[in-house]
């Protein structure tokens, strides 16, 4: 038995019984690789990863391949979603050797850790250009007997083009201006697929940063062609087999430009993110099929990833027994004998079922013409009644199949993305169990970080049956999603213990991730046994912990007007824009940002909270979607809240100041004057 056994992650675990001598990464290891002078080789994944598992089926579960290992490497195993900082800068060292990336992440390092060769997926023979990974093993190993000073000079030279290739120690901002973001929107509308939405081309991703990015342009610039854009890719994905129209949720990507057949397995911050896009959506356009989706998607997430009142688990697989897709494929007999003459007939219209089905001879069920057409006024009623019990019957079988394996592991940055979502649907759609809901797992978290003297947030709080924390330290996007989850919870509910522990956040972000030489936010400030700091900024399918933590300080700044802030908020922002400018796809918070920054509105209400004109007040001020709008509400000027000094209510009444970067309009008690004033 290896050293996996006893890990934490169900991802290290589920590969405790291969013949590979693992360890994880950890001291023991790499002082054995020293010792013997052997290279390191090191393997990235995740629980619900398929390729992942293919790999292990295929070359670490294999005795002869784990012989070469273990004779000519010492072998590491890492969890990418326990530490995202060694998946950061491992995987930008093989995409500069390879030009992509991905996973399985397999990479092969000196015994200091320094990158010199690497890829993905490698299959057990040589196929479709790659080579086998025991040719790959026998490579590496004859390269490090015979040519190793070769080796360590070209690691040199790697690690000078990563840092190159990730604009590490960023300097100025060459020609970029923030005049550019509308035609950036512009540009990115112009790629859309105008037949099923998402980025033209395949494979498909949500995308939400960048989908997001655009209904925040289209709040400011009120372009049709942005909000199209996302119309049409919400659309798609909803009717789409990415989308899992039984069981609930939404699958990781879609293999194919149609969102018909996904790489199966569901994360929690896609389903997290995606409800919160789909509101956001329904605020702007009031259609009320988003508003829908994101409930049952947010309803989901609270069935089948939460950990009681704790927090929300990651991630469930996209295999069940090996086979992926098998929980949520259905064959065309299958579909035949549960379903009598006539639900078959309107499923079939339905779904457009198939006999050779669309994935490995299985339907994965797709309404590819129309938004659930045949819910629509225009069908019989009869059809109507028919396909709801279709779904009864379907949600029945599904869940008496084996189930793909969850992996537990509550991951602090992606359960402060369900409480973005709970929190916002819950006040919008007054569903205030959800709001509650959110306010107690961000409680939950907060007793690990209130008891440290020294404020340090854990990554995660949990795994499998046990609400334990490991001792990996937080990261910045931990710090910055929870922060923003403080921040909405305010904005949502107006208790103050919220805004207090969002400042609170806000000023650690800036002690521990900021580095004022460079201009820039560092993944994390936990250096120790690291290649180099990992500064990852693309908003992919998460949005990254520095884009993140400057829209936190632009918040903190709103709220204080601390010249520092904005100084940090401008600094950031300049510093990532060859990203923007180059990769928009890639920087959607960042432009979002941007944006916000140029439109903040500051709305200070001073009354009491349940006095029903100012109830009023909030609900106008909370009406639709304008994300630079930040309410404040207290009974009288707090010290603490700089925004608030001076700011007291009228003659008694509740009143109403309202600012644009720190220069207010008169105080205004009148609701009619408010309406005007917050929307002119």
């Amino acid at each position: 038995m290896n050293k996996l056994a006893t890990e934490q992650s169900l991802y290290l675990r589920q590969h405790s019984k291969n013949p590979v001598d693992w360890y994880p990464w950890c001291e023991e290891a790499f002082k054995l690789a020293e010792l013997k002078g052997l290279p390191i080789f090191l393997s990235i994944g995740y629980s619900s990863c398929h390729w992942c598992h293919v790999m292990e089926r295929e070359s670490f579960e294999d005795q002869n391949v784990a012989n070469i290992m273990n004779s000519n490497f010492v072998s590491i195993k890492v969890d990418k979603e326990e530490r995202p900082d060694l998946d950061s800068i491992y995987m930008a060292a093989v995409q500069t050797i390879t030009g992509s990336g991905g996973w399985p992440l397999s990479i092969f390092l000196t015994p200091d850790l320094q990158p010199f060769f690497g890829g993905t997926y490698f299959p057990p023979r040589d196929r479709h250009g790659l080579p086998s990974f025991s040719n790959v093993l026998l490579s590496v190993a004859n390269a490090w007997d015979s040519k190793r000073q070769e080796i360590y000079q070209n690691a040199e030279h790697l690690k000078r083009l990563v840092r190159d290739n990730i604009g590490y120690h960023r300097t100025g901002k060459g020609d970029w201006s923030k005049e550019m973001v509308f035609p950036i929107a512009v540009q990115i509308s112009s790629k859309i697929d105008i037949k099923y939405g998402g980025i033209k081309g395949f494979p498909k991703f949500p995308q939400v940063p960048l989908f997001d990015f655009l209904l925040t342009s289209y709040s400011y610039k009120n372009d049709e062609r942005f909000l199209k854009a996302v119309i049409l890719t919400l659309d798609g994905m909803a009717n789409g087999g990415i989308r899992d129209h039984i069981g609930g949720g939404f699958h990781r990507y879609s293999t194919d430009e149609k969102w018909c057949v996904p790489h199966f397995e569901k994360m929690l911050y896609d389903n997290a993110l995606i409800a919160k896009l789909y509101t956001t959506a329904y605020q702007i356009s009031n259609n009320d099929k988003y508003k829908q989706i994101a409930e049952k998607t947010l309803d989901f997430i609270l069935k089948e990833m939460s950990f009681y009142k704790l927090g929300f688990i990651s991630s469930i697989d996209a295999d069940t027994n090996g086979v992926e897709g098998d929980t949520y494929t259905w064959s065309y007999q299958e579909l035949k004998t549960l379903l009598s003459d006539e639900q078959f007939r309107v499923a079939n219209k339905h779904w457009s079922i198939s006999n050779v089905g669309n994935y490995e001879g299985k339907n994965v069920l797709n309404v590819l013409y129309g938004f659930e057409s045949i819910n629509g006024d225009h069908q019989q009623k009869n059809d109507v009644r028919e396909i709801k019990n279709v779904y009864k019957i379907l949600q029945k079988v599904r869940t008496q199949r084996l189930q793909p394996k969850k992996d537990k592991k509550m991951i602090v940055g992606w359960i402060a993305l369900v409480v973005q979502a709970l929190s916002e649907y819950g006040t919008k759609f007054n569903k205030r169990s959800w709001t509650r809901h959110g306010e107690q797992v961000v409680e939950n978290i907060f007793q690990y970080f209130d008891d440290k003297d020294d404020r340090i947030l854990p990554h995660i709080i949990g795994n499998d049956s046990e609400s334990r924390v490991t001792d990996i330290t937080g990261f910045l996007s931990d710090y910055s999603e929870l922060a923003l989850a403080c921040f909405w919870l305010y904005q949502n509910t107006l208790k103050q213990k919220w805004i207090s522990r969002f400042m609170t956040l806000s000023t650690t972000i800036t002690d521990k991730f900021w580095n004022d030489d460079n201009g820039v936010f560092y993944d994390t400030f936990q250096t120790e046994n690291l290649y180099m700091i990992p500064n990852d900024t693309l908003d992919t399918a998460l949005y990254s912990g520095p884009s993140s933590a400057t829209l936190v300080t632009l918040y903190m700044y709103s709220l204080t007007g601390e010249t520092k802030l904005i100084n940090i908020v401008d600094r950031s922002i300049a510093n990532n824009s060859n990203n923007m400018m180059n990769y928009p796809s890639a920087s959607g918070r960042w432009l979002s940002t941007v944006l916000t920054a140029e439109h903040l509105q500051q709305i200070v209400l001073v009354g009491n909270r349940t006095d029903e004109k100012l109830q009023q007040m909030i609900k106008i001020a909370n009406n639709g979607f304008y994300p630079g709008r930040i309410i404040v509400q207290v009974n009288k000027p707090v010290q603490w809240l700089p925004i608030t000094k001076n700011k007291v209510n009228i003659n008694g009444k509740p009143t109403a100041y309202i600012c644009k970067n720190f220069v207010c309009e008169s105080p205004v008690t009148s609701i009619v004057e408010f309406e005007t004033l917050i929307n002119g």
